[in-house]
């Protein structure tokens, strides 16, 4: 995990200091369609949200839209309901999909993203090339995070990465992707299913602990600091 230098964390805490209290946005999100969620900027705890649109495919028919959808507030983040479960299954050489992408901004108002996490709908993959998945991931000031659950088929063998987490950094603000499934097919015949589509995508924040060297770097900024005040004073008696 990358480190701040010790003149980024010192300004940083200047700068807190000395500033009012962070104004929340003028709207706490409310849970109801997506369709009233998305396009606006709303306050989930201490995370703020503008939430910039639905992306969604459908080889089988009309592509997803954000009335297809439910919004739910959580504690630390939200969840999306709405379509049942979905199923793709080919035997042709083309690609088939069934897609749905929710893409966001987020800032953290008080500390830090540290990590995240995706949990509801089990996906399964069968057959020549398939991949069945929902995930989320977060792109920002100071890093990038990652939660999946994805299962793929490759000429009949199977692997899966459930619960698979990746951070690096500790974001204060970024771009997300929420996914609640993500269904492909490609290169021949294969069954991608998820068998629940409700999905939750939740925010693990707090303060990045530095690493011992960093503290041990900044313990001696704060003595230099010191041991210059003392010799000021000393010049002054």
């Amino acid at each position: 995990m990358s480190l701040m230098s010790i003149a980024r964390v010192a300004g940083s805490t200047l700068v807190f200091l000395g500033l009012p209290c962070l104004a929340f946005a003028d709207t706490v999100c409310t849970s109801g369609s997506l369709s009233t969620i998305d396009g606006t900027t709303c306050d989930i705890g201490n995370l703020r949200f503008t939430f910039t649109g639905l992306v969604g495919s459908n080889s089988s028919g009309v592509p997803w839209a954000d009335s297809d959808f439910e919004f739910a507030v959580l504690s630390n983040g939200f969840e999306l309901s709405g379509p049942p479960a979905q199923s793709i299954s080919s035997s042709s050489q083309f690609g088939v999909s069934d897609v749905a992408e929710l893409t966001f901004q987020v800032t953290d108002l008080t500390d830090q993203i540290l990590s995240l996490d995706v949990t509801g709908g089990n996906p399964s993959a069968s057959g020549e090339d398939a991949l069945a998945e929902n995930f989320m991931t977060l792109n920002g000031n100071n890093g990038s995070l990652e939660a999946i659950n994805a299962v793929g088929s490759s000429r009949g063998v199977v692997t899966s990465d459930i619960g698979f987490h990746f951070s690096n950094g500790a974001i204060t603000f970024g771009d997300g992707i929420a996914t609640p499934f993500a269904l492909t097919l490609d290169n021949g015949g294969g069954i991608a299913r998820i068998d629940s589509t409700t999905t939750d995508f939740t925010f693990v924040t707090g303060h990045a602990v530095p690493e011992p060297r960093s503290l041990t770097l900044v313990s001696i900024g704060v003595l230099g600091l010191l041991g210059i005040a003392r010799c000021k004073l000393r010049r002054h008696q």
